[in-house]
């Protein structure tokens, strides 16, 4: 096997790649046609003309605002056209024209020739070069990314013959399309649950249809069955910040995991990357998380909440975090945990506005006095079932979804490469 794609130029292929296949660069197999701004008297807001495609910003869906431009046939890219970034810090972003567009300043229309190169298979040789490209535009020390027609037609290409191209961007293209299907059945599935939580949280668990049945009452945090009572925090939970982040708890003598703010997100724990600091033995006796511990983001996303679930043996946890656990079993942390969910994702019921760019907090004493919606213990129960329903069905798809994504990026390098052939 040659060097596939981890060669520069084309002279520094040395012959010895995949049989059959050629060393050459895009300007030798491809038509490239770099967009430009057109003149400010050729806007339509008629929608006469061609569509404008005009940088980053309408990447994704396109939404191209329309241009009278029809007399420029070298800046109109055709359907199935590859569009690319050329400018700014997305240079490099690749979407494919689904029809004819005007291409502005911005982008670049790349197609394929007649009998040598498959415009599918470019789109996906250029997602494997992404960062070549990157690298590319972000060379001479320029603060503004840019990438020219020259530097576009150097690109280094292997071509296989034109059926496998075919054949490549065949199997590629099917393995994208399942993905950005599981993408709408989990964007469905979290619409679903958003709209469930809703309901349960206003009326309870009955069905969608007996809804105004149920007599309501309007409180501090939003309407909620008449039945239900509400309690402080504090009457249901004992909590207790974690603790604080020092230079000397990090070369102690007992170095310990503990989780920090960032490891704990909606209804999950990320525990992928966590930090040792030093504890004492009064200090693991009082941070030490147990089974079932909830876990509320004192500051950062306000309010996010998860639970410990014993993940690993031993681990404590920072102060940027408010380890609450009940009282008695009144209120399940699960319960809590999804109420949490609805206050300050759906409902923002407590007024205390938080993301990961803002500086607000939730210091104890305002947890502590946050009034509490308590259905009786046998209705918790049913909710938490039904939203953790709906949980399972979006995790399994998550997880296909990360499944995809790995074949994906294992097929794009091996069938990009000719490790793996096709007929």
């Amino acid at each position: 096997m040659g060097k596939s794609s981890e060669f520069t130029t084309v002279a520094d292929f040395d012959g010895n790649g995949p049989s059959g296949w050629r060393a050459t660069c895009m300007g030798e197999v491809c038509e490239l046609l770099m967009g430009n701004s057109p003149p400010g008297s050729t806007y339509n807001e008629s929608g006469d003309g061609l569509p404008l495609i005009n940088g980053p910003a309408e990447y994704g869906p396109l939404h191209p605002k329309a241009v009278k431009w029809t007399t420029a046939p070298s800046r109109i890219c055709r359907a199935n056209d590859v569009l690319i970034c050329v400018r700014g810090n997305t240079t490099g972003r690749l979407n494919v024209a689904d029809r004819e567009y005007c291409i502005g300043r911005g982008v670049a229309a790349i197609r394929g020739s007649d009998g040598t190169a498959a415009t599918g298979f470019l789109y996906f040789r250029l997602l494997l070069e992404a960062k070549r490209i990157l690298g590319i535009a972000a060379g001479g020390g320029s603060t503004f990314p840019n990438i020219n027609k020259p530097q576009l037609r150097a690109l280094p290409l292997l071509l296989p013959p034109l059926p496998e191209q075919q054949a490549i961007a065949r199997v590629l293209r099917t393995v994208q399309r399942a993905k950005e299907a599981t993408e709408k059945v989990i964007a469905a599935a979290r619409t679903l649950k958003q709209s469930l939580m809703r309901h349960l949280f206003t009326y309870g668990p009955v069905p969608f249809d007996q809804a105004d049945q149920v007599e309501l009452k309007e409180t501090d945090i939003g309407e909620m069955p008449n039945h239900w009572q509400l309690h402080r925090f504090d009457d249901l939970f004992e909590s207790r910040l974690g603790k604080m982040l020092s230079q000397a708890s990090k070369t102690g003598k007992s170095p310990r995991p503990y989780v920090r703010n960032a490891n704990v997100q909606w209804g999950r724990l990320d525990l992928t990357e966590l930090y040792d600091m030093d504890f004492d033995e009064s200090e693991r006796d009082k941070f030490r998380l147990q089974h079932g511990d909830v876990l509320i983001c004192e500051g950062g996303e306000v309010g996010r909440t998860a639970i410990w679930r014993g993940e690993i043996e031993e681990c404590y946890y920072q102060k940027a975090i408010h380890r609450a656990r009940p009282r008695d079993g009144r209120m399940s942390p699960e319960f809590l945990m999804y109420h949490m969910m609805n206050a300050f994702l759906l409902r923002r019921s407590y007024g205390i506005v938080g993301t990961e760019t803002t500086i607000a907090h939730l210091p104890g004493v305002k947890l502590k006095a946050l009034p509490m919606p308590m259905p009786p213990r046998k209705e918790q129960d049913e909710i938490v079932q039904r939203l953790s329903m709906a949980d399972v069905k979006e995790t399994a798809e998550e997880c296909k979804k990360e499944t995809l994504d790995v074949l994906f990026n294992s097929l794009l390098h091996n069938l990009m490469t000719g490790k793996v052939r096709l007929s």
